[in-house]
Parts: C-alpha cells; structure tokens; sequence
C-alpha cells in the first residue's frame, strides 16, 4: 500500500505468531533480511520455496521445499499451490465453526459493499 513500510507490519509480531513466507524463484532481495530479522526476533517462519534455496530454508521453523520442474518452458507452481490448500485448510479446520462463520462474513461484507465482479451468465 502507498505509504505502508514491512517494517510496520511486523514489529508486533511475536513468537506466538507464525509467518508464512512464499519465496520463490526471482525473489525481492528483502526476502533473506526478513527472514533473518524473524529468525533473530524468535518469530516462527513457515516457507514456501524451491528445494535449491537451502540457505532461505535454514532460516525457517518449517520449510516446505516445493519441486517447481517441468516439461515445459515454465515452472509448474501445482504442486505449491495444492501445499498453500492444505496448510489453509489444516488452519481452517483448527478452528473450524468460527473459521466458517468469518468465510461467511467476509462473503456478505463482499456483497454489501459490491467490492467483487458478479460472474456474467
């Protein structure tokens, strides 16, 4: 956001927080100091990235190392979206009845300000 620093987003952060850090190829050059600021904070880190980026997964409580090859000219980010799904999923069902109703909130508060395209039919 215009004007919002990382630094803001993160000084409240404790180690009864856990942040998941998404860091694939061609990353932000912040990624590593983030990571060790968290580390040095004793702020637990789940991440996401590729099995090459060893010296970033040292840095986390729980890497998730996520094979991106492929046949084709691309990298194939399935297998790392479908480890996104389970993660939200496994914290939805942590708390499963109020993890519902906010779904449920967040979908009317969609509606009532019209903030979502409606599908055309």
């Amino acid at each position: 956001q215009p004007g919002q620093t990382l630094a803001e987003e993160l000084v409240d952060l404790t180690r009864d927080d856990v942040v998941v850090v998404v860091a694939f190829r061609r990353r932000p050059r912040l990624i590593e100091p983030l990571l060790k600021s968290l580390q040095q904070r004793r702020v637990p880190v789940l991440l996401l990235c590729e099995p090459e980026a060893r010296t970033l997964a040292e840095l986390a409580r729980w890497p998730f190392p996520v094979p991106l090859d492929s046949l084709s000219a691309f990298d194939s980010y399935a297998a790392a979206m479908s480890l996104a799904s389970l993660l939200a999923n496994a914290v939805l069902h942590e708390a499963l009845a109020a993890g519902r109703r906010r779904i449920h909130d967040i979908t009317d508060l969609y509606d009532d300000l019209d903030e979502l395209e409606k599908p055309s039919r």
